[in-house]
């Protein structure tokens, strides 16, 4: 009797045993099973974040090339007048303009760069004569070339600019005789493709050539009254 009992009781304890090993086996199971839930929850969460994010940045990103494109058509053809009224005889003035020897005194480039390189070709003052400059280090190089002249009244000239980019803008002078002085205005036009465009419109390119041009006729004004 006292044996069966043993008995019974070992085979009690075991399966005892047996059941606490099994749900402690179940609950680690659960356990690794809500880890790796909350592990693969976080990673789609960060993968949703992180789609979103790049899905605004594309988006910007197109609205911004888009809206750049835009702007850009307005570009693809520059027209800026500007005009300064000289105290000197028009001679004076006129001659200033249409000999190229005398840019170098009024040259906006040559004012920011002083060690540019310059040299004049062909007869000064007269149609086809031309400027050549290299400056900012081998960075800017072109020329501009006389292509008209009516005495006293209109200089004509094309410049073929090669670097910092490739441009053939053209400047035309117009000389008007008032009560005040001399009227010198310059007609600057220029044409790009649409993609130099887009970049004259990120940097600000029309922003930068007016200021210049206004720069160069202030520069004109102060070359010519400083003979007087």
């Amino acid at each position: 009797m006292f044996n069966l009992l043993n008995v019974q009781t070992t085979e009690y304890a075991e399966d005892t045993e047996l059941i606490v090993d099994r749900s402690f086996a179940l609950i680690l199971a659960n356990l690794y099973f809500v880890s790796e839930k909350n592990k693969y929850l976080n990673q789609f969460k960060m993968k949703k974040k992180m789609i979103t994010f790049i899905s605004i940045i594309a988006v910007a990103f197109v609205a911004f090339i888009g809206f750049g494109l835009y702007k850009a058509k307005e570009l693809t053809s520059i027209h800026i007048v500007k005009s300064v009224t000289i105290q000197g005889s028009k001679e004076e003035v006129f001659n200033m303009v249409r000999n190229l020897n005398n840019f170098p005194k009024w040259s906006p480039f040559l004012a920011e760069d002083p060690t540019q390189k310059y040299e004049v070709k062909g007869t000064d003052g007269t149609v086809g004569a031309q400027y050549h400059w290299n400056g900012n280090k081998g960075k800017d190089i072109g020329y501009q070339e006389i292509v008209s002249i009516d005495t006293f009244k209109h200089v004509g000239m094309k410049c073929d600019i090669q670097k910092p980019f490739v441009a053939t803008p053209t400047f035309d002078y117009y000389f008007t005789e008032t009560a005040n002085g001399i009227e010198v205005k310059q007609d600057f036009k220029v044409e790009s493709e649409l993609v130099p465009a887009f970049f004259m419109w990120l940097f600000g390119a029309k922003a930068s050539m007016e200021k210049t041009n206004q720069k160069g006729l202030d520069l004109l004004k102060k070359a010519v009254e400083k003979k007087l």
